[in-house]
């Protein structure tokens, strides 16, 4: 399960005619923005919470309790929805199907 949607990477590289050395960029450039992102949401969600919440037990996900804290209702909304959005029709599948 790690290595789900890179699968498009060998798909983008064969339409645009890329060479094997930047498909290789492309992939390591990849994970390493993956990698940033994770570790962005892991740190925003580990100064959000106390110890007492995390102990509670009352908190079933960790990380929309602290986008609903910082940001209200709306965060959730938009985290939700416009990128939930945005990563969707991001995709390669995606984009074949709307502007091909």
């Amino acid at each position: 399960m790690l290595f789900v949607r890179f699968d498009c990477i060998p798909q983008v590289a064969e339409e645009l005619n890329f060479k094997a050395e930047e498909a290789s960029k492309l992939a390591v450039f990849s994970i390493s923005i993956g990698a940033l992102i994770y570790c962005s949401i892991l740190f925003f969600t580990s100064f959000g919470l106390t110890l007492e919440e995390v102990t509670s037990g009352d908190i079933i996900w960790a990380t929309g309790h602290t986008v609903e804290y910082y940001f209200g209702k709306i965060g959730l909304w938009f985290g939700r929805n416009v990128l939930g959005w945005i990563v969707g029709t991001s995709s390669v599948g995606t984009h074949r199907i709307i502007f091909l």
